[in-house]
């Protein structure tokens, strides 16, 4: 257990990943007449509980009830030996598309 813990604790400290969220407050005007709906340009209108990726962005956003969007994005990487950082993958979905830390 105390190798374990051990482990855990080395692996936390070689690397840290944190990504980042965003909310758009809905657009009232643009709303009206479209309840349990949300609206952002280039996505057009999505339903409530709804989730789209932002092509070539590594984003996704997020339509919430209350008419607000939230987007969640890759963040920054650190990492030390012997992980490296791999490139993201535009081609991908979010969040396989993130850059990621790999460990030999």
């Amino acid at each position: 257990m105390d190798n374990l813990v051990l482990v855990i604790l080395t692996l936390s400290c070689v690397m840290q990943s944190e990504g980042w969220l965003y909310v758009v407050i809905g657009n009232k005007t643009l709303l009206e007449g479209h309840p349990n709906q949300c609206f952002y340009k280039g996505l057009g209108y999505m339903n409530a509980k709804d989730e789209k990726i932002i092509p070539n962005e590594c984003i996704k956003a997020l339509c919430r009830e209350d008419g607000s969007i939230l987007f969640a994005g890759c963040g920054t990487h650190l990492s030390e030996r012997p992980c490296k950082m791999i490139k993201g993958d535009l081609t991908q979905d979010y969040p396989e598309c993130c850059p990621h830390a790999i460990c030999e």
